[in-house]
């Protein structure tokens, strides 16, 4: 069988390929949760390489990622059209192959929406 994961579903499938290899022939993983990259420096090395003001913010953000606080919590605090705007410079600004202004709204609003239901993980 071949499995993909994605996110959470990524780890589950290590978890499944781990337990059962004969049943697995190729594993896929997308952006996985947990699942460690072996070809990046660890964190503090990395923070080390960077300007000042960049690698606090980093660390900074680590922090916070740690203690239980995410994206999402911080968008849900904003008022809805900060928020929104927030994500629309996102995408404008990280995914440069959607280039047509409809589908950069139309997938910050799907990216919006999503942000702002609670998480099933989150306390």
């Amino acid at each position: 069988m071949i499995i993909a994961g994605h996110s959470i579903g990524g780890y589950m499938s290590v978890a499944y390929a781990e337990k059962y290899p004969e049943r697995v022939e190729r594993l896929i993983l997308i952006s996985p949760v947990g699942v460690p990259d072996s070809s990046t420096n660890n964190f503090a090395a990395h923070i080390k390489t960077l300007p000042f003001t960049k690698g606090m913010t980093l660390k900074t953000i680590r922090y916070l990622f740690d203690k239980g606080f995410t994206p999402s919590m911080v968008l849900r605090s904003m008022p809805g059209s900060q928020s929104k705007q927030l994500v629309l410079a996102y995408v404008e600004r990280r995914l440069p192959t959607i280039d047509c202004p409809e589908e950069q709204s139309v997938f910050a609003d799907y990216l919006h929406q999503s942000a702002m239901l609670r998480g099933s993980g989150e306390h």
